[in-house]
């Protein structure tokens, strides 16, 4: 079955601070189960502070959330994947295995690059908490730590450790090391986080939980071990993304793309720091969002959409095959058909 539309909306403005999406994202609980636990484990502390503590921690997770900033992507709420050729990913995933052969109590991995999955032994659903987790909270403390470390002139405290010890030299060693839980492999439980990072690639390791906290000299072999091997894959990273240069977008066209299955995402939306997105293009798009999702619960699984708006501009939904795609064209005085051919390039 196949639905297609054209719709015209008249936008209404509101301010910023009310910005409502009727889409589910990611629920904040969702990124309680994997930083800290599931509640029902909450009835087994007795003490009422340790449940209270356990709750004040959950829920400021929830409230970075920046709602008058939001979008159609934190709708989404998906994982940048960095594209690569079959040679730089299989380098990739040789690298990650070795980690993982040389470290046997490392359980999982994720390797990122830029903020973009490279790899992934996890399944989607706690790739993209702790993803978010990553890209949004713990790599921006990071920078800013070893920016205030650089600026005071302590380089000596700059680590490549994200999670971990602040310096590998230190004589009094606390474990500072995040416990996360993963709920969606086989054996469910808590994992120490440990996120090292080399330039612009990011290793993180996932380490079953026990009763003895990390040893420093585990992150010293571990420094030993990535730093130089980090350092060789990172070339071959920029080498090909320098052969392989993107093809020049059309300055008037943005767009949006969200993968269902393996929740992949891709935009043009936040790219262009000269030319924001108008908040009545950002309502265009959630708008259109909620129109194939109420068309995928009546039984349509493919649909096209196209939105022209009070501001002349047009919006264009696409939904096949578990697979959603939006552009915006910023063009005024088109046809349907210049649309649509427009849409086709």
């Amino acid at each position: 079955m196949f639905w297609r539309a054209m719709i015209t909306w008249e936008a209404t403005w509101r301010p910023p601070c009310t910005k409502q999406f009727s889409s589910k994202p990611t629920p904040p609980h969702a990124s309680s189960l994997v930083l800290f636990s599931p509640f029902w484990t909450l009835r087994t502390e007795t003490r009422l502070s340790s449940r209270r503590s356990s709750m004040t921690s959950s829920n400021g997770t929830s409230l970075d959330l920046r709602l008058a900033e939001c979008d159609i992507l934190n709708v989404f709420d998906g994982v940048q994947f960095l594209p690569l050729d079959r040679t730089t990913f299989l380098r990739s995933q040789c690298f990650v295995n070795l980690v993982e052969a040389t470290f046997p109590t490392v359980s999982h991995s994720l390797l990122l690059y830029d903020s973009n999955l490279v790899w992934s032994g996890l399944n989607p659903e706690d790739v993209q908490v702790v993803y978010r987790y990553v890209c949004n909270s713990l790599l921006p403390k990071h920078l800013k730590a070893n920016y205030l470390a650089k600026s005071a002139g302590s380089n000596a405290r700059l680590s490549r450790f994200v999670t971990g010890p602040d310096c590998l030299v230190d004589m009094v060693y606390s474990d500072k090391t995040p416990k996360v839980y993963l709920d969606k492999i086989q054996r469910p439980g808590f994992f120490h986080l440990i996120v090292y990072k080399v330039q612009d690639l990011v290793i993180c390791l996932f380490l079953p939980k026990n009763k003895d906290p990390l040893r420093l000299e585990l992150y010293r072999q571990l420094d030993a071990f990535l730093y130089e091997r980090m350092s060789e894959l990172i070339t071959e990273i920029k080498s090909y993304k320098k052969s392989t240069p993107e093809p020049p977008e059309a300055p008037d066209t943005r767009y949006v793309y969200f993968n269902t299955m393996n929740l992949a995402t891709k935009d043009s939306l936040r790219e262009r720091k000269g030319n924001p997105s108008s908040d009545a293009l950002v309502r265009a798009l959630v708008r259109l969002h909620n129109h194939n999702v109420n068309l995928s619960k009546e039984g349509c699984l493919s649909s096209e959409t196209f939105m022209r708006m009070s501001t002349d501009h047009w919006v264009i939904g696409r939904m096949s095959n578990f697979r959603q795609f939006y552009i915006a064209v910023e063009r005024k005085k088109l046809s349907l058909q210049e649309v649509d051919d427009v849409a086709k390039r």
